[in-house]
């Protein structure tokens, strides 16, 4: 149970940063990656780099979650 709450815990984090770097706020990532960057860039960047990152948070989540009806009823497939 506090392996499947930690993974939603993760998720939600990341979802989190994605949404701020949707926004164009780039400063979650690390240095290197954005310092040759051009300021009209960093808008349309954050945005790629905040849809992948709540992707993955998304799926994250949709794991725990799966995973805890898993461990709750039993059932193999859908």
């Amino acid at each position: 149970m506090h392996d499947v709450l930690a993974v939603v815990i993760v998720g939600a984090i990341l979802c989190v940063i994605g949404v701020i770097n949707m926004k164009g706020n780039i400063s979650t990532l690390h240095r290197h990656h954005r310092h040759r960057v051009a300021e009209e860039d960093k808008k349309p960047m954050g945005k790629l780099v905040g849809i992948g990152t709540l992707v993955i948070g998304l799926s994250m989540i949709a794991f725990g979650a799966l995973t805890y009806l898993y461990e709750r009823t039993g059932i193999t497939a859908l």
